[in-house]
């Protein structure tokens, strides 16, 4: 049973992410989420270039407008969560289960999501540019219909 963790803790994981962020490494720490329940949590616009999200469990969280930027999300279950115009560039979603979540507007470019669960999700406007969709579970024409894709995307179905 992944732990969860307090709205006073999560503040301050994200104050020393932030600290991190801004002072290029030379004060506070990086977060790392790896394994936690933060189901339901409320992210909205957060900044979390760079985390370490392995693991956790954001199923239903408010990552709208978040920044994921190079974070990795490997396993991590983003079942039904809000990630309307987040920034996704070059973050690891490998295995990760984000069944019915709102990709609307997101930036995923060269983002990997080798095996990852897309079914139900919602991916209007999102743009692909570059990512790795191999092995993508729950994939549809539909949903990539919607997208922007452009060269160098990988979509590869499962098997091939």
């Amino acid at each position: 049973m992944p732990e969860a963790l307090s709205q006073h803790a999560l503040d301050h994981i994200l104050a020393a992410h932030r600290r991190w962020l801004i002072s290029a490494g030379t004060e506070g720490e990086p977060a790392d989420l790896r394994g936690l329940d933060l189901h339901g949590r409320a992210l909205w616009r957060a900044d979390l270039r760079h985390a370490r999200l392995d693991g956790c469990i954001l199923r239903g969280a408010d990552l709208d407008h978040a920044d994921l930027s190079e974070a990795s999300l490997t396993g991590a279950c983003l079942e039904r969560a809000s990630l309307w115009s987040a920034r996704l560039q070059r973050t690891r979603l490998t295995g990760a289960d984000l069944g019915g979540a709102n990709l609307d507007h997101a930036d995923l470019c060269e983002a990997d999501l080798t095996g990852a669960m897309l079914a139900g999700a919602s991916l209007w406007g999102a743009l692909l540019y570059g990512a790795t969709l191999r092995d993508a579970q729950g994939l549809t024409a539909a949903q990539l219909a919607t997208v922007c894709q452009g060269g160098g995307t990988r979509v590869a179905a499962a098997g091939a």
